[in-house]
């Protein structure tokens, strides 16, 4: 087993670790996609789900993305 295997075996732990015991939902590899530390669009989504209105999703994404 050479050093990248080893990583990838250490990433599958690591990944497994957070979905099934802290209860993270795992959304796939964004290496060939625009990576960001927040997803505007789910993170709104999300938002709206709780209750706060579009001004303030708006608003919160702005200042957290600026």
């Amino acid at each position: 087993m050479n050093g990248d295997d080893r990583e990838l075996v250490t990433q599958q732990r690591v990944l497994q670790l957070f979905c099934e015991k802290l209860g993270y939902k795992y959304i796939g590899n964004l290496r060939e996609q625009e990576n960001s530390n927040i997803i505007e669009d789910r993170l709104k989504e999300y938002l709206l789900c709780q209750g706060y209105s579009t001004e303030l999703c708006r608003r919160a994404i702005n200042s957290l993305t600026a």
